[in-house]
């Protein structure tokens, strides 16, 4: 067995607040044992755990996909509310490509530093 820790030194470690180690050992994420009031995590379960994702998770899915979606076979299947909420997903990603197309065009060559 390695050298144990607190939740607070897996939180300096991991970066992340000492509430949220504790979130992650009530989820049985992180590996932790009670040996009095206190959690300790050993050092390699520690290390097993890795660094955990930092914010927001992000869609994988692309503007041609949702296009495919909307013309494939499985179209005709989703209900009506569905049809519409794919829909107007797919319009709002096009209408947000459009605008960042018509700022490149407009700003051709301007960097960041001039705008500010």
């Amino acid at each position: 067995m390695s050298r144990l820790l607190t939740t607070a030194q897996a939180a300096a470690r991991l970066g992340v607040d000492n509430s949220q180690v504790r979130r992650y050992i009530a989820a049985g994420r992180l590996a932790a044992q009670k040996p009095g009031r206190d959690w300790m995590i050993d050092e390699d379960d520690l290390a097993r755990f890795g660094r955990p994702a930092m914010g927001r998770p992000k869609s994988y899915i692309t503007l041609d996909e949702h296009n495919q979606l909307a013309t494939g076979p499985d179209w005709p299947e989703l209900e009506a509310d569905g049809h519409a909420r794919l829909q107007a997903e797919i319009d709002r990603q096009k209408a947000e490509a459009d605008a960042v197309r018509e700022w490149d065009r407009t700003h051709d060559g301007i960097t960041g530093e001039e705008l500010e």
